[in-house]
């Protein structure tokens, strides 16, 4: 699967509190969490992980620097979330909003186009709450 976006992670506040590159690897932590980019030979991809701190609030922006597939999955406590694969063109963005039912928000911005879609729990079980963008 082909991941081409940056991922910038925003405080409830609307501060930019991470962002990681696409085609970098990296791993970094702050008050906010832990960030990283893998790369993986096999798929020839950068896999994106987020571990966010669970007391806060945060607006996951997907920009898109090229033209790809992108899923990803979300884990809280012991929810799990997939998304289905979302195709994306530079430019596109995709926001993920975390709210406060047993779902996620999201919304892509295709040039003028914009798909709202929420994402429910699909399956449980005993994880740190993490994103993952691949």
């Amino acid at each position: 699967v082909n991941c081409p976006v940056d991922v910038l992670v925003y405080s409830e506040s609307g501060e930019l509190v991470a962002q990681i590159k696409n085609g970098e690897e990296c791993d970094f932590t702050n008050e906010h969490g832990r960030f990283m980019s893998m790369y993986y030979p096999l798929s020839a991809d950068y896999t994106k992980i987020i571990y966010l701190n669970y007391s806060n609030k945060y607006n996951i922006v997907l920009k898109a620097v090229d033209s790809g597939n992108v899923r990803f999955t979300y884990a809280k406590g012991t929810d799990l979330f997939s998304s289905p694969t979302m195709q994306v063109q530079g430019g596109n963005e995709i926001n993920i909003l975390m709210n406060q039912k047993n779902s996620l928000d999201i919304i892509h911005r295709n040039g003028e186009e914009i798909q709202k879609d929420t994402i429910n729990k699909r399956l449980t079980l005993n994880l740190f709450k993490y994103l993952v963008a691949k």
